[in-house]
């Protein structure tokens, strides 16, 4: 079983927040170092897939990697599985694959 882990992402600062200690409510409110968010779209969180790259680096959904077919692509879930989708840098309606063990690449960040 997979650990339960997060990362938020600051859209106000285009950076992930460097604070150890953060809640997400189930209403989705965050609080950091006890205080709640008064800008709810401020913060976006990312949730852990389970999956590492050939680094050895944490996948996160959202996270934008290169694929081992040196295409650019999103890390999203549905369906019961994590997918690379390259729909937001390919034109055309995009293509959706599942994550295997031969696709992991490194992230791009």
């Amino acid at each position: 079983m997979r650990p339960i882990k997060f990362l938020l992402w600051d859209t106000k600062h285009e950076c992930f927040v460097n604070e150890p200690y953060y809640a997400i409510s189930l209403l989705g409110t965050i609080q950091i170092e006890g205080h709640t968010s008064v800008e709810p779209k401020r913060y976006i969180p990312l949730q852990f897939t389970g999956l590492v790259d050939k680094n050895g680096k944490e996948l996160y959904e959202g996270f934008i990697v290169k694929t081992s077919r040196n295409l650019k692509a999103v890390v999203e879930y549905g369906n019961g599985a994590y997918w690379f989708n390259t729909y937001k840098f390919y034109p055309g309606p995009g293509k959706r694959s599942p994550i295997t063990g031969l696709d992991l690449a490194k992230g791009v960040r």
